[in-house]
């Protein structure tokens, strides 16, 4: 693991085409990046590769490396916070759920269920964490490529939506699009869209409730791998790479650009 300082400067420009100030980039033992959490204090990653199955925790006053929280078997494919922070969720290859203290780093609850929901009110006594208990169940996950599954009934009582052409913005990015995430950028009214895709930029749109989306800035991530994952929290931007980079850059810098657009 290991840390590079990153001496690009803002550059500030009227046009979609304008770089992010990248201040850090976070190195994860070359494994892609797939999953991104952050607190005040701290950013969680999870990966994927030969030591994709643990979660890192960064110092985010140091940017440095603080702990590896170990458990899962396989790549850790989502990351969650509760809304105070003080529990991590995270859901792995391996079929599991785990659920993580952040103060602590120490594991509350090791969910293995066929069922799409969990309650913690369940007065339930928890299931023995057994490595053989996961490797069963990763025997029976469905393989998607055997044939078509099981036609299911129709739903009652389900509303159904199309997405009509204006809804759509065709070739937004040069590559899949990977990652979505909503936030809020200081001084712009409501909230803005970033999108990351295979070419590694990440895009930031503007959200009109009745209409279309709005192309509003490109940030230049600077890599060539692809933008598997992005989170936001207190003015920073972090976004994971294919590479098994982690960007750290400030988003507050947006305001200012679009200030001096508008002169």
């Amino acid at each position: 693991m290991t840390t590079r300082q990153n001496t690009s400067s803002l550059s500030r420009s009227s046009s979609l085409q304008a770089l992010t100030q990248c201040i850090h980039t976070l190195t994860q033992e070359e494994n892609s990046v797939l999953s991104l959490a952050a607190t005040e204090k701290l950013l969680f990653s999870g990966g994927q590769g030969a030591h994709g199955s643990d979660i890192h925790v960064w110092d985010l006053e140091h940017f440095q490396l603080k702990a590896n929280l170990k458990g899962h078997l396989g790549s850790i494919l989502s990351l969650s916070l509760r809304d105070d922070g003080k529990w991590l969720f995270s859901s792995s290859g391996d079929g599991t759920v785990r659920v993580w203290d952040t103060t602590t780093f120490k594991c509350l609850y090791h969910i293995h269920s066929s069922q799409d929901w969990f309650d913690f009110s369940d007065s339930r006594p928890d299931v023995p964490q057994s490595p053989n208990i996961t490797h069963s169940l990763r025997s029976q996950t469905p393989k998607f490529f055997e044939g078509p599954s099981k036609s299911r009934e129709p739903e009652e009582q389900v509303v159904r939506y199309s997405i009509p052409d204006s809804g759509i913005y065709q070739n937004s990015h040069f590559g899949y699009v990977y990652c979505l995430l909503l936030g809020k950028v200081p001084n712009v009214e409501g909230e803005i869209l970033f999108s990351g895709s295979g070419e590694g930029d990440i895009k930031l749109w503007k959200l009109q409730k009745g209409g279309p989306i709005e192309p509003w800035r490109t940030l230049k991530a600077g890599v060539d791998a692809s933008t598997l994952t992005l989170a936001l929290h207190d003015g920073f931007l972090f976004c994971g790479s294919q590479g098994g980079n982690i960007k750290v850059g400030i988003h507050h810098e947006l305001d200012e650009m679009e200030r001096e657009s508008a002169r």
